[in-house]
Parts: C-alpha cells; structure tokens; sequence
C-alpha cells in the first residue's frame, strides 16, 4: 500500500509542480513495479485461503464456532483474490 501511494503521489505531483523530476520511463518501470506487487499480494491471499482450507479440513466435527471463523477468513481470502485478478 505504501508503494501504491508512492506511485500515485509522484503521478500527481510530479506533471505539475515538479517537471523536471518526471519521466516517462521511470513512470512506466513505477507502474510495472507496482503491478507486480499487487500480484504478488494478491496471490499470497489465495494461497492462505488454501492453506486455511486445508487446516479446516483437519477440524473436528465438534467445532463449530471455530470452524465458522476460519470460513470467514477463507472467505474473506478468496474474495481479496478475486476482486484483485478483476481489478488487475
């Protein structure tokens, strides 16, 4: 997140107040840097929701109410996934 706002505030700013420090280049390679991340991260979160899920399956059947917070997380897991492979 740190970078994503670092990108952007030089996209910004940059053009405007300061157009000596921007590039064209150096704006790609922020860009390209910054996808990278977000698939990176967002990848991590779908490996979690399987490792997550793997874990649920060794529960036994008698807890429930733990079992229903790691559906939660699974769920909240698949759903960071999903929405940043849409986004991307």
């Amino acid at each position: 997140m740190i970078v994503t706002l670092l990108v952007i505030s030089y996209d910004l700013i940059a053009p405007q107040k300061a157009p000596g420090f921007y590039h064209v280049y150096a704006e790609l390679i922020a860009e390209f840097f910054l996808v990278v991340f977000w698939l990176a991260s967002f990848g991590l979160a779908a490996t979690y929701a399987q490792e997550i899920s793997t874990v649920l399956g060794l529960l036994p059947s008698g807890s429930d109410t733990i079992g229903s917070g790691i559906q939660n997380s699974i769920n909240g897991s698949i759903a960071i996934a999903v929405l940043g492979a849409v986004v991307l």
